[in-house]
């Protein structure tokens, strides 16, 4: 997979609103990856990233498997497993 070129951000606004989201969107990712009679506990970025990819896999229509995921995020299969 060829890495993408990054989309520049110029306005600082713009990082910060980036930034505050990408937080966000993986702190709820995280609370979906927590059975739902626990607490949410230290938030794990690979686990939220993992989160991410298998729901990206499902909005493309089929599952991902820990190595398509492992290739999409650029991180070793056993950390996504």
């Amino acid at each position: 997979m060829q890495a993408e070129t990054p989309i520049p951000l110029k306005l600082s606004n713009a990082r910060r609103a980036l930034a505050e989201m990408f937080i966000d969107l993986c702190l709820a990712f995280h609370a979906t990856t927590v059975p739902l009679d626990q607490a949410p506990g230290e938030t794990d970025a690979n686990r939220a990233l993992v989160a991410v990819a298998a729901m990206l896999g499902h909005a493309e229509g089929r599952a991902m498997n820990a190595s398509e995921i492992a290739v999409r995020l650029n991180m070793p299969r056993t950390s996504v497993m």
